[in-house]
């Protein structure tokens, strides 16, 4: 009887976990923006640069960030989920190298027979360790031209089961110079979860494939009024194509954001603070919960130096 009940339990916490987009998958819990500023701006930002969305969408992000940074975030979640993510950048010669943790969880979940009686509980959670590098393959008077790969390790434990698997994420960014109306406009494009599956230490070793997903966004900041403007597509094998959209406007020192995550409005706002010889990036993010009636509020943290 155990050998049927963890297979089940395995599907059901795994439509809880991974909900929050397109749940019931393995390593739904990716889906999710990393930072304050991408849910608030989208829920993707494949084209615009920060720690923690590089690691995460696109590895070569990286090579636009010019200085070692470190960010957390966390977010604010209902039905006894939570959810944090760790980021590090170190910019190391030709070459910006990148660390992150993420990690996705839901205590108290009900085990109950197959008449229905509750067996008790039991918690779900699902880590991904990431390891990134990116460089500056072309830099001229009229482009810059990025490229980066990452390496995750996905970890998902359930009751007493543990499933784990790795896989590749590829990336390309162009940097367009000189482009009339515009102080900066980004392409890029990310090809992610490549060979990724997860293999359970069960009695049938099932294992679950990782969808491989394909982004590609645009961002262009405009000269006149410093407004950001990002658009981007994500589409997971055997699943819709989301479109992301967004707007950053600067308030003096404040950067305010909206967006619509295929459809659903998200905002929120970035502050940066000095203190000292240190800077700090502070972060807010507000979207709909898809399993939930509170909504998602994230926060982060950047430390620059």
């Amino acid at each position: 009887m155990r050998y049927l009940i963890i297979p089940i339990a395995i599907l059901l916490a795994a439509t809880a976990a991974g909900a929050d987009q397109d749940g019931g998958r393995a390593g739904g819990f990716l889906d999710l923006g990393g930072s304050a500023s991408e849910i608030a701006l989208g829920g993707d930002l494949c084209a615009v640069a920060d720690e923690t969305g590089a690691l995460l969408r696109h590895p070569a992000g990286l090579s636009g960030l010019s200085e070692r940074r470190a960010a957390l975030t966390h977010a604010l979640l209902e039905e006894d989920r939570s959810r944090n993510v760790l980021a590090y950048v170190h910019p190391v010669g030709r070459f910006h190298l990148g660390a992150g943790w993420l990690h996705a969880s839901t205590d108290g979940i009900q085990s109950r027979g197959t008449a229905g009686e509750l067996l008790g509980e039991f918690d779900d959670a699902e880590s991904a360790f990431i390891l990134g590098a990116a460089t500056r393959v072309r830099s001229d008077a009229r482009l810059d031209l990025d490229a980066g790969a990452a390496i995750r390790y996905l970890r998902h434990t359930l009751q007493d089961n543990t499933g784990t698997g790795a896989g590749l994420d590829l990336g390309v960014s162009a940097r367009l110079r000189n482009v009339p109306r515009l102080r900066d406009l980004v392409i890029a494009a990310s090809l992610q979860n490549l060979g990724a599956d997860i293999g359970w230490d069960t009695a049938t070793d099932r294992t679950d494939p990782v969808p491989t997903t394909l982004r590609a966004g645009v961002a262009a900041r405009l000269a006149p009024m410093d407004l950001l403007l990002t658009a981007a597509l994500s589409h997971a094998e055997d699943l819709d194509t989301r479109l992301h959209l967004g707007i950053e406007a600067p308030i003096q020192d404040l950067a305010l954001r909206l967006g619509l995550d295929d459809g659903d409005v998200c905002a929120g706002f970035g502050l940066p603070v000095q203190a000292g010889r240190y800077r700090f990036q502070l972060g807010y993010g507000y979207r709909g919960d898809e399993i939930s009636d509170a909504p998602l509020h994230v926060f982060s943290i950047a430390f620059l130096h």
